[in-house]
């Protein structure tokens, strides 16, 4: 899994993912904090060693919040559908035998 992610650095402030959108990807916060917000209020933070966006990857269902950078240079291992899919199949069928 982990030579899936693909490393992203962002800028304070950058939108990560935005409420409604298709998912895309899947987030583990590796340094910096982010803000989470729903239909334009805040709701919460996150921040290293934390993940996100997982939901609308295991369901495909538009993104449930969107996620905001909160400091600058705020360091990000993502991982596509496609592999975040395929690695929950492979434990799934692991987890089995």
């Amino acid at each position: 899994l982990v030579t899936a992610f693909e490393e992203v650095i962002v800028g304070q402030n950058d939108i990560i993912m935005k409420q409604g959108d298709a998912g895309d990807y899947f987030y583990v916060v590796a340094y910096g904090e982010l803000s989470i917000h729903v239909n334009g209020n805040k709701v919460g933070s996150t921040g290293p060693g934390n993940s996100f966006g997982e939901m609308a990857l295991l369901y495909t269902c538009p993104r449930a919040a969107t996620v905001k950078a909160e400091t600058p240079s705020t360091r990000l291992f993502r991982v596509d559908q496609k592999s975040f899919r395929f690695v929950m199949q492979t434990q799934t069928k692991q987890s089995e035998e």
